[in-house]
């Protein structure tokens, strides 16, 4: 099985529960008009910002990253923002300095978390 990431499993991965965005692909408005492209390689380090681990659908959404991850070979780092938009906003800003391939978040309040989307995207994370 190819360990390379394509758009077809991006979304796998991102539609593991229902909302999740990946950062500037899904957010409507005038956030992103482009989502950076993703080199190929061998395997992918993919952030994910939580918003919560408070309910089971969160819990379960969590779940179901990890399973895809692992299914895939690829790395999965995740972060809970514990129902704190500063938070989740401090969180995606650490998965960008730690240079992760993608970027995987439901936000938490979208308009707040914008500015962190263009982040990303200036930084050349999908």
């Amino acid at each position: 099985m190819s360990r390379i990431l394509t758009r077809r499993s991006v979304l796998r991965l991102s539609a593991a529960g229902t909302g999740v965005f990946v950062a500037g692909r899904y957010f409507t408005g005038t956030v992103a008009a482009q989502v950076p492209p993703l080199e190929q390689q061998e395997t992918y380090t993919i952030g994910f910002a939580q918003t919560d681990l408070a309910n089971p659908w969160r819990i379960a959404e969590s779940q179901s990253m990890q399973e895809e991850a692992a299914a895939r070979g690829y790395e999965l780092v995740e972060t809970n923002a514990n129902e704190d938009t500063a938070k989740q906003i401090a969180d995606v800003r650490a998965l960008i300095a730690q240079q992760v391939d993608i970027l995987i978040f439901p936000p938490r309040e979208s308009q707040a978390l914008a500015p962190v989307v263009l982040e990303a995207k200036a930084a050349g994370i999908p």
